[in-house]
């Protein structure tokens, strides 16, 4: 049976998928590797950026005019450290440099608004936002992450992979784009994939299989989203390798944790956690269309209609076809789950509803999609009662 499925399987459009999205996440990438000349977007740009800076804070005599003699000499002390070790390389070191700096001179608002601020408000833009700098330098040297933002936030190539999915990008509109970019290809493909029975004329063979309809179908979506996912996967851990051999690059740490700033403050999650839930949402979106494209099968057999369908699915939200809906009842809508990153950290129209909630949310609706699906094909099996016969004249 799986061998039969294998040889029904959409592989031109799987292939044209991958290439899609590795000319997607590859054009974000290369906006980052070159639209920046000037900022620190490279290892030695970065290493150079900040010892200058701190070089330029021992000449000024800083770190602030109301500290005291003694507080200046310690902190202009760190900062000839810090700015030794991070020309060694000693990414770790650094780390601990910079924490010893914020808890001897913890009253320093330069150190703690803009020394140690800059990678962070380098990567989030000019947006109003508060980070807490000890909380992440403790998380660092706690994990003993090999890592630094003075480095790694804008250069290492998971880090830059999750510039592109949404870690950095505070407005959201990038990574929002690439996700709808990904499910009308998900649409495209579940939509013409589940007709071809019916395009091929092979509906009635498949009808006959010595198994039932609906245990046919689950096993189908479940083999093409595996493939679905080596196709999306692929072209993504491909190009964060390439970009980690490029020459003045590294890969990167998947520990290395993410500083949110959601209205209740500095949040900090790990970066391989990040990309575990962007992949559970597509996966969770592709059971969706595949059940909602098998649905719409029963009823039409034409693939542009089934398209079409799940088209305004995937678009109600900036189609605005949810506005009759109160705003907090969209949120429990499928539509509404393609807002990245406001989704994973809170964000907007997101800030009162927790990751968990969502989640289950949307799980609910798959598997009362496909319960659906099942109950309608049951019912498209029962025979017919013959009609009464009409009695003889």
């Amino acid at each position: 049976m799986s061998r039969f499925q294998l040889k029904l399987m959409p592989w031109r459009l799987l292939g044209a998928l991958s290439i899609v999205i590795f000319v997607l996440v590859g054009i974000s990438t290369w906006h980052q590797l070159t639209d920046y000349p000037q900022q620190p977007t490279s290892t030695s740009r970065s290493i150079r950026y900040y010892v200058d800076f701190m070089d330029e804070m021992i000449t000024r005599s800083q770190p602030s005019k109301t500290a005291s003699t003694s507080d200046r000499v310690l902190a202009q002390a760190n900062y000839r450290k810090i700015s030794q070790v991070l020309g060694k390389k000693h990414y770790a070191e650094v780390n601990r440099l910079i924490l010893k700096e914020l808890h001897d001179v913890p009253n320093d608002p330069i150190a703690q608004n803009i020394v140690f601020s800059i990678p962070f408000t380098g990567s989030f833009g000019v947006h109003n936002i508060k980070v807490d700098i000890a909380k992440v330098y403790q998380c660092l040297v706690a994990r003993d992450v090999q890592h630094t933002p003075f480095v790694s936030e804008r250069s290492d190539a998971v880090n830059m992979l999750g510039h592109t999915l949404g870690t950095h990008d505070f407005d959201g509109h990038g990574p929002t784009l690439l996700l709808y970019c990904l499910l009308a290809a998900l649409a495209v493909l579940f939509g013409l994939y589940f007709t071809l029975d019916y395009q091929r004329n092979t509906s009635t063979f498949v009808n006959t299989l010595p198994t039932s309809r609906f245990g046919y179908r689950v096993r189908q979506t479940i083999l093409l989203v595996i493939l679905l996912n080596i196709a999306v996967l692929g072209p993504i851990i491909m190009i964060t390798l390439l970009v980690s051999l490029l020459p003045d690059h590294a890969l990167g740490s998947l520990v290395y944790p993410i500083t949110l700033f959601p209205a209740k403050g500095t949040v900090l999650i790990p970066l391989w956690q990040y990309f575990i839930l962007w992949w559970l949402v597509v996966n969770l979106w592709a059971l969706f269309l595949a059940g909602g494209a098998l649905l719409f099968s029963l009823v039409s057999r034409n693939p542009i209609v089934n398209v079409f369908g799940l088209l305004l699915v995937v678009f109600a939200e900036p189609l605005q076809l949810l506005r009759l809906l109160p705003p907090t009842a969209r949120l429990f809508l499928p539509p509404s789950y393609t807002a990245v990153p406001q989704m994973f950290f809170q964000l907007n129209q997101f800030e009162s509803i927790p990751v968990a909630q969502w989640y289950a949310t949307f799980m609910l609706w798959v598997l009362s999609l496909w319960l659906l699906i099942g109950v309608v094909m049951k019912l498209q099996e029962r025979p017919r009662r013959p009609a009464p016969k009409q009695p003889a004249d």
